[in-house]
C-alpha cells in the first residue's frame, strides 16, 4: 500500500535498485519502497494469508543481484525475491523437514559469487549458497572436527572483492572462501582473526578499496587487511574515530 511516510523509523537495511528506487527494511514494519522524486513510499508487509506476501516484517539485510532481482533477508521468514512482475515475492524459507531448505529462518547477510549464485548468511546456520539448477541450498557450517570449515555459524558479512573472493564476516573471525577447482562441493575457509593481527573478532561489515585491501568494522575499532601480505592495521578512538563499536 501508499503510505505518507516510512512505516518504521527503526531502518535495518537499504539499497537501490536498477530503477533508482531505494528500498529500507524496517525493525517491524516490513519493507519500503521509496521514489527519490516524488517521495511517494510503497510498503511491503507479511500477510499471513497471503503466500506471496513479504516473508516476514523484520527485515535484517537488502540486495540487489547482478541481473536486478532484489533480495531480502528477514527475521524469522528466511529470504524472499521481489517479482516485480506481481508486486509479490518468492520466499525461501527455514524447513526443519527438508535439508535444503535455508539453514535458519534469520537472513542477516546476502551477496552474490562471480557466478551469479546468491549467498545468503544467518545468525546461527552458517553461510547457505542457493542451487539455481535445483533450488536448493548448499549449507557451509562450523565444524570443531575440520579446521577448514566456518570460523562460525554466525554470520554478519558476505563480500566479493574485485577478483571474485568470497569473504564471509563472523562472530568469530573473517572468513575467505577457497573453492577446490573441478571438484564441486568441495570448499573450505581459511580463517583470519585477533591471531593475525584484527583488532576484533566480531566482523559486522566488509568493504574493499580501490588498491584491494579490505576494510572491516568490528566490536572494536577498523581494522584495514591486505590480502596479499596479511599486513592488518587497526583504528580506534585514538585514531580519531567517534566510537569503538560500528554495527
Amino acid at each position: 500500500h501508499i503510505a505518507a511516510g516510512l512505516s518504521d523509523q527503526r531502518v535495518m537495511a537499504m539499497a537501490t535498485d536498477d530503477d533508482g528506487h531505494i528500498w529500507a527494511g524496517t525493525m517491524q514494519g516490513g519493507l519500503n519502497r521509496i521514489d527519490p522524486q516524488s517521495g511517494e513510499v510503497e510498503v511491503y508487509r507479511h500477510d499471513p494469508a497471503d503466500p506471496k506476501s513479504l516473508a516476514s516484517d523484520g527485515i535484517m539485510s537488502l540486495y540487489v543481484s547482478s541481473t536486478g532481482e532484489l533480495w531480502v533477508g528477514t527475521y524469522g521468514g528466511g529470504v524472499s525475491r521481489f517479482d516485480p512482475a506481481s508486486g509479490g515475492f518468492v520466499n525461501f524459507r527455514h524447513d526443519p523437514k527438508q535439508p535444503g531448505s535455508l539453514s535458519s529462518p534469520n537472513a542477516t547477510a546476502i551477496g552474490e559469487d562471480a557466478e551469479g549464485r546468491i549467498w545468503v548468511g544467518t545468525s546461527s546456520g552458517g553461510v547457505n549458497v542457493l542451487e539455481p539448477a535445483t533450488g536448493t541450498w548448499t549449507h557451509y557450517r562450523h565444524d570443531e572436527s575440520n579446521p577448514g570449515s566456518l570460523t562460525s555459524n554466525a554470520v554478519y558479512a558476505i563480500h566479493r572483492d574485485a577478483d571474485g573472493t568470497m569473504w564471509i564476516g563472523t562472530r568469530s573471525g573473517l572468513n575467505r572462501f577457497v573453492a577446490a577447482a573441478g571438484r564441486r562441493g568441495l570448499a573450505r575457509f581459511v580463517g583470519i582473526t585477533r591471531q593475525q593481527g584484527l583488532a576484533n573478532d566480531v566482523i559486522y561489515g566488509i568493504r574493499s578499496d580501490a588498491e584491494g585491501q579490505l576494510w572491516l568494522s568490528t566490536n572494536y575499532g577498523i581494522s584495514r587487511y591486505d590480502p596479499v601480505s596479511g599486513e592488518v592495521r587497526s583504528y580506534h578512538v585514538s585514531d580519531g574515530l567517534q566510537g569503538e563499536e560500528f554495527n
